[in-house]
């Protein structure tokens, strides 16, 4: 461990001073080493097991064990080998990405073996990794725009990217606006422009402390409309005509049974002369009528009552639907 001295001033400690430094320095010198050559075991484990995995091509098993030990104990040799693995998986744009950095290290390193693979594979990749251009002709304020799961600054918008090839997504969201998603295909060596579309506004909001309640649903749906409910008035109408039919024929029951009850005896079951038979035969149809128009428009009553006037709709796309 290197420890910069500018600015320190000399000075001489005291005994307890001395032990304490003295101490930690034993301590670090102690730890330091086991922990260091535990990281390079492992990461020399993993890099066996990684390139035992590239020869039976695995790639994709073998890619992410080469990361890893690159990542414990970074070096240019395993470098070269994930840079490697990964175009042979088809990932040509981190493959390039890894051949470029192995490049700095073996000119560091002086390392002019390596140095050559590198400008090798540099050289062979960079006609064949494909570019991706995201334009956003509409932006919005405080659009946030992703490649994958890259954010891309304003500043990327419009330069070309390079990508791996296969599927990719763009996805374009903002503050009270929907979020517009545009998928991808890009093949190797392929140059492709990806445009977003205008991000509409989103018709969900806040409520904000002390607003008003909402509204029913069939009132808050735009497409919802209130019309006359059919069956309602189809039962007042019955139930008003029946009680209208029963009324009228109950008053000519009345006057037909006056008319027949001078000619009639006997309780009217026997009647002198034709005009009193007719009456009282008129009286017994106009009663059978009233009673049965009365109940009739009792029925349609009590249904005008229980069914609401109004009933709501909602337009949609395909046609009108009820809600109950």
């Amino acid at each position: 461990m290197k420890v910069s001295t500018q600015g320190l001033r000399p000075c001489t400690p005291g005994p307890a001073r001395f032990l304490a430094s003295a101490l930690g320095v034993a301590l670090t010198l102690a730890a330091g080493p086991a922990f260091s050559d535990q990281d390079a075991r492992l990461a020399q484990a993993l890099f066996d097991e990684g390139r035992a995995l590239m020869e039976q091509k695995r790639f994709a098993e073998a890619c992410p064990k080469l990361k890893e030990s690159q990542r414990l104990d970074p070096g240019g040799g395993t470098l070269l080998n994930l840079a490697s693995c990964h175009a042979s998986e088809g990932k040509i744009a981190s493959a390039l990405d890894e051949y470029r950095e192995a490049l700095a290290m073996a000119l560091r390193d002086n390392r002019k073996d390596r140095e050559q693979i590198a400008r090798t594979n540099i050289g062979a990749l960079e006609k064949d990794v494909p570019r991706v251009t995201v334009l956003v002709p509409h932006p919005v304020t405080g659009i946030e725009v992703k490649l994958d799961t890259t954010t891309l600054p304003s500043a990327a918008w419009g330069v070309a990217t390079a990508v791996d090839p296969g599927a990719h997504v763009v996805t374009a969201s903002a503050p009270d606006h929907a979020t517009a998603t545009v998928h991808a295909d890009v093949r190797t060596g392929e140059r492709k422009v990806i445009e977003v579309p205008a991000l509409s506004p989103s018709l969900a909001r806040e409520k904000s402390p002390g607003a008003a309640p909402d509204a029913p649903r069939a009132a808050a749906d735009p497409r919802a409309a209130t019309r006359p409910n059919p069956v309602f008035w189809a039962a007042l109408g019955v139930g008003l005509g029946g009680l209208v039919l029963s009324a009228v024929t109950g008053a000519l029951t009345l006057t037909n049974a006056l008319d027949a009850g001078d000619g009639c005896i006997e309780e009217r079951s026997y009647c002198h002369g034709f005009e009193a038979r007719d009456s009282l035969s008129n009286a017994r149809t106009f009663g059978w009528v009233s009673t049965i128009s009365f109940g009739v428009g009792t029925v349609g009553l009590i249904v005008a009552l229980v069914v609401p006037s109004k009933k709501s709709v909602v337009v949609g796309d395909r046609g009108v639907g009820v809600r109950f």
